[in-house]
């Protein structure tokens, strides 16, 4: 539309909004028009209506030129207040003339943001409110579906209707989630809504509970289960959650509550304390919460407590059995097993904390009872005697033990009798019943009809109790078991036997006697009787009788017989002796109520055999045998006398294997290996394995005999192991191991090494730190190490060898099942001296104190021009640590080998017991030194100690006797207690080269005493004062000492020839019994006892000597008389002694090697400088018969030193050389 004046057009008026035609209601509208105009007009003002068909409008007046652009043009504001679609035009007038612009319609709708509003959960055929949110202002049709298949709408009224909201109801028949949704429009909008809602079944009041509602726990265990418990005949509660609070904290949990449905929840608390236990259950529409207290406490294994019945009633019955000869009746008491619980607790828990074991031990002979504790009660059936038992308790958890001990009493009455056994003639039975508190009434049983009357009395034994004693008289001899029974406060019985039968016997004190037959008893055979028998004319039942023969080789067989002694039914015994003398018998007869013990002498006689016996008697039982290494050779010599004269013993020596039972067996074929003087039985070393024997020695003569034997123990030792070098060698990369030099079967130098087998190991070690101040070895292993083998018990290291390590090389020495081990570290150089220590002498792996060890250096690579500096150094452990050993001052001062190649200790200067390192450095080299350190470990022994000895000194006609006997010595580094006894005499003695202490050994050997050994008298001029040294050896040579001074006087003073020849008549005799013996040792210590006794008369030479013709003597003299018949007679003793020195010892050993070891030469040797000591009563023959018999002994010499020396061996080698230089004269 165009509009002109006055030839100016106004054209495209327009209406404009504010950038959207859809308003809500009440919103400002900003309208503005707009119009293109002539510029001829753009200031005329123009007038603008505009008409919003709502019953309103704007008007306003405007210049021409403002309309033109939207940005100048004037706004108009305008609301609607209702809702619907409304008309907007705009009127211009200028100058009387209208322009109007198009309509434009304008939306006026509210939008709709109506919400559903109701609860989430709902419970079936509950009415639900549905009421609506952010309602509109302005009417609305909606249509509301409840997701069941039912729904509602609302339709009615205009738009421009004020909206009325309405609450809505509706319920569900059905569980289920359930979406409602709404549908709201208007002529503008459409909105939609849903909302969720759950129908469940809720959680019926009190239908939870818990358990336990109060509880204390243990901590740090602090574990408790609580039980959430339902109970409901209403529908199941479902979506329920359960929180579960526990006092220290909370978890929530999904759980299906059913009818009488649990939930167990398992908690651990953290700390003790009061926790408040609340567990909520929940759904959507209901919530309910039980309560409970647990009190969590700490504890301690000192917490628990027990309680049981005490004392527990326990009755007792008679129970069948079949009489023996220890329980003579025909039924025993027994108790009737009872039960007992018993309950634990500990403080106020309901429940054991975990991991506790419970050993119940309930001392009535059943086994202890282990069980975890879980139960508060522990049953128990006792079937032991009626008694208080201290029960043992011991309760264990992972860091504690607590032992507790609690009594239990079995048993109410107690039912005794003052005496079990009785004499039947004139003796009362009391009877004694007690143990129920008041004045009870107790009914006796005396098991008999054959009594006299009984009579009860009550006494009193507290405030509380009283009890009842009966007293009364058995008529007949017999075994009873009388019974008290009595009914208890509650009703119950309790019968009561007593523990043993009653006996009424009678005496056998009065009656009893003993015979024996015959009074001197032949041996052999040695029968004896012995009769036990009585004078009474009553039989004494059951009379046991234990007979000791008193046999000094049978000591301890006992024999014992049971059985009725009368008057003409005697009890007999049978032996047969074994031993020589006058035997004690003894016989010890006894029944139920009394003793008599009878002794009488069995002499048995022969009066060709010395009553002392064959052997040390200490070891004629199996179970104290004498205790022997294998490795050594065993001389076993008869030590009885032969007493008849111009008689040709036989010896008959017989071994047989047996055990400590004294059963023996099998003969084991075995010839002795001395071949003349069969009195001396030897087992060479390496003869028998370990093991028990029998030693047999029957002596036969022309018309009697005699046999004896004792036990033997056989042991051998562990197998020596050895490398040759010792601890620790410096060597070169090519060195070798060599065990098999040196290692031996046994500890003894002797041992062989031809069954050894070798086992190897090698490892590398930290360097060994040797300093003058200190001493670092760790053998910890570092690496292994390899090794090729290059012989028989030989290796060397293979390729890989470095000088930053030292190896240590480990061999195992097998022998059968026994095994040792060596370890010997070497130090490998390229420069320096290869170096060892190698040892000589105590060279065992413990070393005797009491012996010298001799070590010496071995320098392989040392040049001898060389100028060679050594340095030795003892070094003791103290505390995990070595020190330098520091010498005596003595010792110290005297000591020059600890500078030279040898190093020697001396004997008795290391502590028993210790561990010592003696270590070396070596510096060679004149102008560029070389310096090597090596060392040796020595481990000193523990010799015998903590025994005593006894000696004896007796006389007989011609020489002092001398017995020795040892107790209680003891090894401590040797479990088998194999010792070697010495037996020696020292005597001091003035001889022609001057004063000395001149040892005679009177015995070697595992018998720890000698009987009736002849020694040689003491020297006048020192007071015939001799010392009797008992040295006990161990296995190392070690050895321990006793010594004792006595006086040895001789036993004759002859003044005449008469008195010697008459002393002569007694030797001759008694050197017949020691040489029928055939124990020639014994037999020379016997002719030299005899010659030690020669009295030294003082001889004077009256020859005329040189320098009497020098001074001018008339007449020359020469005298001889020979000192006179006495010296004459004396010379003929020594010349017949001499000769039966050579007929002991002839032939020697060049036939009969082992004949005599190192101890009997000495006893050769000593009793040749017996009979050379006095020199004047020496002739030629005696100097050649001396000569002949020093060479005949040489073979025996070089037999007994065949074998590398040992610690003991050197011993005796020194005194067989002293001895034999003094028998040179």
């Amino acid at each position: 539309m165009k509009f002109f004046h006055s030839g100016k057009v106004l054209e495209n008026q327009t209406v404009h909004f504010n950038n959207s035609i859809v308003y809500r209601t009440r919103q400002p509208i900003e309208f503005k028009i707009t119009a293109q105009t002539d510029l001829t007009i753009s200031n005329d003002q123009i007038t603008v209506t505009l008409f919003y068909s709502d019953g309103s409008e704007s008007q306003y007046d405007t210049a021409a030129s403002e309309l033109s652009n939207l940005n100048t043009t004037a706004p108009c504001l305008h609301s609607y207040f209702h809702q619907g679609n409304y008309f907007v035009y705009g009127l211009l007038s200028y100058n009387g003339t209208n322009y109007f612009t198009p309509r434009k319609t304008v939306y006026i709708w509210d939008p709709l943001t109506m919400e559903l509003s109701a609860k989430d959960f709902a419970a079936v055929n509950e009415q639900i409110q549905i009421s609506f949110t952010s309602s509109p202002y302005w009417n609305v049709y909606y249509v509301i579906d409840f997701g069941d298949k039912n729904a509602i709408q609302n339709t009615a009224g205009s738009f421009q209707d004020q909206f009325v909201p309405s609450t809505i109801a509706h319920s569900y028949v059905a569980l289920g989630l359930y979406n409602i949704t709404l549908r709201a429009w208007n002529s503008m909008y459409t909105h939609f809504h849903s909302k969720m809602i759950r129908i469940e079944h809720p959680i019926p009041t009190g239908s939870l509970s818990i358990s336990p509602t109060t509880e204390y726990i243990p901590y740090p265990d602090g574990k408790v289960i609580l039980t959430l418990h339902y109970s409901s005949m209403n529908q199941d509660p479902t979506s329920v959650k359960c929180k579960f609070n526990y006092g220290d904290g909370e978890e929530t949990l999904a759980v299906n509550l059913t009818n009488n449905s649990r939930v167990e929840r398992t908690h651990y608390y953290q700390a003790t304390g009061t926790m408040n236990v609340v567990f909520t259950c929940t759904n959507g529409i209901s919530e309910q919460a039980v309560h409970a207290t647990m009190y969590v406490e700490s504890y301690s294994l000192s917490d628990f407590s027990f309680s049981y019945p005490n004392p527990v009633l326990m009755s007792m019955e008679l129970e069948p059995v079949i009489p023996t000869s220890e329980y003579r009746h025909f039924y025993k008491s027994v108790t009737i097993p009872v039960t007992v619980t018993f309950t634990i607790s500990m403080k106020n828990f309901k429940k054991f904390p975990p991991g506790l074991s419970v050993t119940w031990d309930f001392k009535d002979g059943a086994p202890p009872e282990t069980f975890q504790l879980v139960s508060p009660q522990v049953t128990h059936t006792f079937s032991s005697k009626r008694g208080t038992y201290a029960m043992v308790i011991k309760i264990e958890s992972v860091k504690s033990v607590k032992t507790y001990i609690r009594y239990i009493t079995l048993g109410v009455i107690q039912f005794s009798c003052y005496s079990q056994r009785f004499n039947l003639r004139d003796t009362y039975v009391y009877l004694y019943a007690q143990g129920i508190y008041g004045s009870p009434s107790y009914f006796l049983n005396v098991d008999t009809d054959s009594h006299t009357g009984i009579y009860s009395y009550t006494y009193n034994v507290n405030d509380y109790m009283n009890g009842t004693y009966f007293t009364f008289k058995y008529m007949k001899y017999g075994f009873y078991f009388p019974s008290v029974y009595a009914v208890h406060a509650n009703g119950e019985r309790e019968t009561v036997f007593l523990d043993q039968f009653l006996i009424a016997d009678l005496s056998v004190e009065d009656s009893l006697s003993l015979i024996v037959q015959p009074k001197q008893i032949p041996l052999p055979p040695g029968y004896a009787e012995f009769k036990v028998i009585s004078s009474s004319s009553t039989t004494r039942p059951f009379v046991t009788c234990e007979m000791k023969p008193g046999d000094a080789v049978d000591r301890d067989s006992i024999y014992v017989k049971t059985q009725n002694i009368s008057s003409t039914e005697p009890l007999v015994f049978k032996y047969v002796y074994t031993s020589l003398g006058a035997n004690t018998v003894t016989i010890k007869c006894s029944n139920y109520i009394s003793v008599k013990t009878m002794t009488e002498v069995a002499t048995t006689v022969n009066t060709c055999f010395d009553p002392h016996g064959i052997f040390d008697r200490q070891h004629s039982i199996p179970t104290n045998p004498l205790k022997v290494f294998s490795a050594y050779d065993l001389y076993i010599s008869n030590r009885m006398n032969i007493l008849c004269q111009d008689e040709n013993a036989y010896f008959e020596w017989n071994l047989f294997q047996t055990d400590n039972t004294n059963t023996i067996g099998l003969p084991i074929d075995y010839e002795n290996p001395l071949k003349e003087g069969q009195g001396r039985f030897l087992i060479k070393r390496k003869s028998f394995t370990d093991g028990l024997y029998n030693l047999t020695l029957n002596v036969t003569l022309s018309t009697t005999w005699i046999s004896e034997y004792m036990f033997i123990q056989f042991h051998s030792s562990y197998p020596f192991a050895y490398i040759v070098g010792g601890d620790y060698v410096i060597g070169s990369k090519d060195m070798t191991f060599d065990a098999l030099a040196e290692s031996r079967m046994d500890y003894q130098i002797f041992g062989g090494n031809e069954n050894l087998t070798f086992s190897w190991k090698c490892t590398r070690i930290s360097r060994v730190q040797l300093t003058q101040t200190e001493i670092i070895i760790n053998e910890t292993p570092l690496s292994t190490c390899s090794f090729k083998e290059i012989s028989h018990g030989v290796v060397q290291l293979s390729s890989g060898i470095l000088t930053d390590y030292e190896y240590a090389v480990t061999v195992t020495v097998h022998q059968g099942s026994s095994q040792r081990t060596f370890t010997q570290i070497a130090s490998i150089t390229e420069e320096g001296p290869t170096l060892a220590i190698n040892c000589s002498l105590n060279c065992n792996n413990k070393v005797a104190i009491s012996s010298k060890v001799a070590l010496v250096a071995w320098c392989q690579s040392c040049v001898q021009e060389e100028a060679i500096k050594y340095d030795w150094t003892i070094w003791e452990e103290l505390n995990g640590k070595y020190h330098v050993f520091q010498l005596s001052a003595d010792l110290h001062e005297n000591d020059t080998t600890s500078k030279k190649e040898a190093f020697v200790i001396s004997s008795n200067v290391l502590n028993p017991g210790k561990k010592y390192i003696v270590t070396l450095f070596v510096t060679t080299g004149n102008e560029t030194e070389q310096e090597g350190k090596v060392y040796r470990r020595i481990h000193t022994n523990v010799p015998p100690t903590g025994g005593i000895c006894s000696v004896t000194l007796q006389t007989d006609i011609v020489s002092p006797i001398l017995s020795v006997n040892c107790l209680n010595w003891i090894d401590p580094d040797d479990s088998l207690q194999t010792l070697v006894y010495l037996f020696e005499t020292v005597i001091r003695r003035n001889l022609t080269h001057g004063e000395d202490d001149v040892v005679t050994i009177i015995y070697e050997g595992s018998e720890s005493g000698i009987a009736d050994v002849p020694i040689q008298a003491g020297d006048p001029v020192f007071g015939y004062v001799v010392t009797v040294r008992v040295r006990v050896f161990d296995i190392y040579g070690d050895y321990g000492t006793f010594t004792k001074n006595i006086t040895v006087y001789p036993p004759y003073y002859p003044t005449d020839e008469s008195s010697i020849e008459a002393s002569f008549v007694h030797f001759d005799k008694k050197f017949s019994e020691h040489y029928l013996s055939g124990n020639d040792i014994q037999t020379l210590c016997f002719i030299g006892a005899v010659a030690s006794c020669f009295k030294q008369f003082p001889y004077k030479e009256n020859t005329t000597r040189e320098e009497d013709v020098l001074r001018g003597v008339e007449s020359i003299y020469i005298d001889d008389t020979h000192g006179g018949p006495i010296f004459l007679n004396y010379q003929k003793k020594v010349i017949k002694l001499m000769r039966l020195v050579e007929k002991i010892i002839t032939p020697g050993c060049n036939n009969s090697q082992g004949r005599f070891n190192l101890a009997d030469l000495q006893v050769i040797y000593s009793t040749l400088d017996a009979l050379t000591r006095y020199q004047p009563y020496l002739t030629l023959e005696a100097v050649n018969v001396t000569t002949y018999i020093i060479k005949l002994s040489m073979g025996c010499l070089e037999y007994g030193a065949r074998d590398p020396l040992s610690v003991d061996s050197v011993d005796k080698l020194t005194l067989v050389g002293k001895g034999k230089k003094r028998s040179h004269f």
